[in-house]
């Protein structure tokens, strides 16, 4: 009966392990895979985009959105965090009005969403450039008077040179922005400056700058700005006057010798109050560099610093005429205030240019730094040279030849030959029109050639029809045409 019991508890305990083995062998079941995020891009702004991706006006966005396995519910658009467009099902396209923006960098987003709740979203940034030209022309800068009559205009390139805005100046500064035309999408554009004079001999002039860009446009030299506001006049006196064959003093035209007693003017500024005085005799040079207030003042030169370094300046062409000049700036830039450090205009008669003259030692620190303007007249050509940063002791003459088309003004064309290289050119045309008109025109381009502006309606309207570039013909006609290499 032991025995019995025995077996019967092994049969269990099999029995038992047999089902504890089944139960771990039974399969598990796999999990649905999860929903895939949908997908969007940016196929294109499209429209006014200029080479270097810059948008204007009306611009075209299209996206690009799908879902790989279910279906897109919406896509929308944000412009610079604010939603201007919801769509349902493509296309996903959107013209934007980019006026409705800043100029600068923007953000452009799209966000989809699918059939399931789940969202991508992909950006990029555009820069916008709705500004055509932003004018800041200090007062003084075109003529002034009741007589004067003032325009400034933009054209597109030639030979389109369609009118794409035009203004009237009136007296003292003019500061205006102008928005791209919504059918202009050129990268550069001409600009005009016209001033007329009504008087008993009728004047006009017009300055044209050739290829500029949209931006600030400020075609001024130095300003009233730069030297900050106008404080008054510095009268001063001078005594002591030592020996000397050259004087300039404060930025005058030399005047050789000065005498006891003599007396100069000038303007004193916040950002300007050197009075500069340099005299030379035979290879030495000595320089004052005071500051001044407003008011009257007595100048001894018997304490001229004597240390300088001597420069010079040579051409050894058959000039006619020369003119140059070398100024000390204050301040850095080639527009900052500066003084005449030394100045000599004159008539050769067919001979060589040479000319001495000293500035003060770098250790002085008197001037940031100098510039260095030389004109000279060889043979009926005018060879002009600007350094910005350093005195010139020499000059290289481009050589150029040119051809004006046309004696119509509306139609001149003037295209410059050469193979020197050259940054901008500039031609400077006097021309007598009638027995009682003539005007100045001013050129400059950065390209081989210029051409004569379209005169606005409005311009003719005001100058009683005197103005009338479509009728306008040489007469009698000087140019002067010259390169420049920066």
């Amino acid at each position: 009966m032991k025995l019995k019991n025995v077996m019967y508890t092994g049969l269990a305990a099999i029995s038992i392990w047999s089902c504890s083995k089944d139960d771990d062998s039974t399969p598990t079941t796999t999990p649905e895979p999860g929903n895939q995020a949908p997908s969007v891009s940016f196929v294109s702004p499209t429209g006014n985009v200029s080479a270097d991706g810059t948008l204007w006006n009306s611009v075209s966005i299209e996206l690009s959105a799908a879902d790989a396995d279910g279906s897109v519910s919406k896509v929308e658009l944000f412009i610079d965090g604010t939603k201007e467009a919801e769509f349902n099902s493509a296309p996903y396209t959107f013209d934007w009005d980019s006026k409705n923006v800043e100029d600068g960098t923007i953000e452009l987003k799209a966000t989809v969403t699918d059939n399931e709740g789940d969202a991508t979203t992909e950006a990029i940034t555009v820069n916008v450039l709705n500004v055509l030209l932003d004018y800041n022309l200090y007062d003084g800068f075109l003529t002034s008077g009741d007589n004067a009559i003032r325009f400034t205009y933009i054209t597109s390139p030639a030979p389109e040179k369609e009118i794409l805005y035009i203004s009237e100046i009136g007296q003292g500064t003019f500061n205006e922005v102008v928005q791209r035309p919504a059918d202009f999408d050129g990268d550069t554009f001409d600009v005009h400056l016209l001033e007329f004079v009504d008087d008993d001999e009728d004047e006009g002039q017009i300055t044209t700058y050739h290829g500029i860009g949209p931006g600030v446009f400020s075609p001024t030299p130095a300003t009233s700005i730069d030297f900050g506001n106008e404080l008054g006049q510095a009268n001063v006196k001078f005594s002591d006057v030592p020996d000397h064959d050259y004087a300039l003093i404060f930025s005058g035209g030399n005047t050789n010798p000065i005498a006891e007693g003599t007396e100069r003017s000038f303007t004193i500024f916040d950002n300007f109050n050197l009075g500069y005085v340099y005299l030379q005799k035979g290879g030495e040079g000595s320089y004052l560099a005071v500051p001044f207030g407003v008011d009257n003042h007595n100048l001894s030169l018997s304490i001229m610093n004597t240390s300088m370094q001597a420069r010079s300046f040579m051409d050894d062409g058959i000039n006619d005429t020369a003119n140059f000049l070398v100024e000390g700036h204050t301040g850095a830039g080639h527009f900052s205030p500066a003084v005449n450090v030394y100045r000599e205009n004159v008539a050769l008669g067919g001979s060589a240019f040479e000319t001495n003259f000293h500035v003060p030692n770098d250790e002085d620190e008197v001037f940031d730094h100098y510039s260095t303007t030389v004109r000279l007249q060889e043979n009926g050509k005018t060879y002009f040279h600007e350094a910005y940063n350093e005195i010139l002791s020499a000059m290289t003459k481009k050589n150029v030849t040119f051809a004006a088309d046309n004696k119509t003004m509306a139609q001149l064309n003037v295209t410059a030959t050469t193979t020197d290289e050259f940054d901008f050119l500039n031609m400077i045309s006097q021309i007598k029109a009638s027995d009682t008109f003539s005007f100045r025109w001013n050129s400059y381009s950065q390209d081989d050639n210029v051409s004569f502006p379209p005169i606005p309606t409005e311009v003719f309207e005001a100058t009683n029809g005197v103005f009338n570039g479509s009728d306008i013909a040489f007469k009698e006609a000087s140019i002067v045409l010259w390169l420049e290499d920066l």
